[in-house]
């Protein structure tokens, strides 16, 4: 797990106005041509990465979510989860825990939704390295959602 990278992307999101942040979207809307990555555009945590990570990943312009950011490191559009897991070094699961709405139970964190605000999610990422630092996650995700099916 990059830690450092994750808590870059926490701090940023702890300081993100609220209409700039958008839980469900890669990229809701997309300005090319603002300086910062922030003014006219409002994308989810993942979409932010392109500002604080421009060598790694950058918008590709689409709004569609499979193919909404570019990982510089081979030039092909990706999927958010894919970009997670490379740019994070974290498994799939984890990677929906911390980007997707309603995905937290497989890695025991609290529930987010499409409404929450980049606060509560830059919360849930520095849950996930407490958690993970102690080894207090979900160990087996598969197990976790059979308890949860029931």
């Amino acid at each position: 797990m990059n830690k450092d990278k994750l808590l870059q992307l926490a701090v940023f999101l702890d300081k993100l106005p609220a209409e700039k942040f958008h839980f469900d979207q890669v990229v809701t809307e997309f300005d090319e041509n603002s300086p910062d990555g922030m003014c006219g555009s409002v994308c989810c945590a993942m979409g932010r990465c392109p500002v604080l990570f421009p060598e790694e990943v950058q918008w590709s312009g689409s709004k569609c979510p499979g193919d909404a950011l570019i990982d510089m490191t081979t030039g092909d559009s990706k999927d958010y989860l894919d970009i997670a897991m490379t740019m994070f070094g974290i498994e799939e699961y984890q990677a929906e825990a911390l980007f997707s709405p309603g995905e937290q139970l497989l890695a025991d964190l609290p529930r987010l939704w499409k409404d929450v605000t980049s606060k509560e999610v830059a919360s849930n990422i520095r849950l996930f390295i407490e958690k993970e630092g102690r080894g207090d996650y979900a160990e087996d995700p598969a197990q976790k959602e059979e308890e949860y099916d029931g």
